[in-house]
């Protein structure tokens, strides 16, 4: 089984699960990506920075209590994209001890887009359009410190109303724009489970790796990694066969724990 690279812990603000939950004993890994989120309008207002430095040192207690003498550990974050404060996003990003950088979207003028009454008067196409400038804005930005671009379908998880297939006509340039983006700053792509089987976005990472898959710029494709965006420990590594297989289908594999462990920062 793939490593799972986007796991939330009771270090993130929605999570209950402890860090023992992730141990993964077929890997040798114990990991997790908590939230760091500057400003979350979903969780009134609050400055959502983990203590890295106890995750650091709880995670050495679950390793030598485990009894694995080769397990490694590998303390992350999710990263929340805030425009409205970025010099301070910037500092905390280069934070000593993490090691796993996923960068996500989450917040668009202050609200997260979870909050759809926030965004309910942008028709789809302008929503469409704010976002992904986002995510070409931030990836250009803070790419270069991070290793993994996180659920790049995430706003449209709360906008049913958008069809990944017309979403793709209209806005592909903007979606290979960032591919390209990704390409140029070493960041890998996740397949989000929790947003193909949960919230129902397969035909968009379809879509997506179809991008990746064929881009002809003479070399590699950009490489693609699996994360369940677990927040219960009981959907940790969800729906991976079904994701590796889509994968597959574009010629594909998800990188492994071996393939992301040289990518890390240390």
């Amino acid at each position: 089984m793939p490593a799972d690279f986007h796991v939330h812990s009771s270090y993130s603000f929605d999570s209950d699960s402890p860090l023992s939950a992730y141990l993964d004993r077929e890997n040798h890994l114990l990991l997790t990506t908590d939230h760091l989120e500057l400003a979350n309008s979903v969780d009134d207002g609050r400055d959502d920075v983990p203590d890295f430095a106890e995750i650091a040192r709880q995670m050495e207690f679950i390793r030598q209590e485990s009894g694995d003498a080769g397990l490694e550990t590998v303390v992350g974050a999710e990263v929340g994209y805030c425009r409205e404060h970025l010099g301070r996003l910037e500092e905390l990003v280069a934070t000593d001890g993490i090691a796993l950088r996923l960068l996500s979207f989450h917040a668009y003028q202050g609200h997260d887009w979870i909050e759809t009454e926030a965004h309910a008067s942008m028709g789809d196409d302008d929503y469409a359009k704010a976002y992904f400038d986002l995510v070409l804005e931030g990836v250009e930005r803070l790419g270069g410190q991070a290793q993994v671009l996180a659920h790049l379908d995430y706003p449209f998880r709360y906008r049913p109303s958008i069809d990944s297939r017309v979403l793709f006509r209209r806005f592909g340039g903007r979606i290979r724009a960032i591919i390209d983006a990704c390409d140029r700053q070493g960041l890998v792509v996740e397949l989000n489970t929790k947003s193909m089987y949960t919230y129902g976005r397969e035909t968009f990472y379809d879509l997506l790796l179809e991008t990746i898959a064929g881009r002809d710029d003479g070399g590699r494709p950009v490489p693609v990694c699996l994360g369940s965006d677990c927040h219960p420990a009981g959907n940790w590594h969800a729906g991976f066969d079904r994701a590796a297989g889509l994968a597959a289908s574009h010629g594909l594999k998800p990188l492994d724990w071996v393939d992301m462990r040289g990518r890390l920062t240390r």
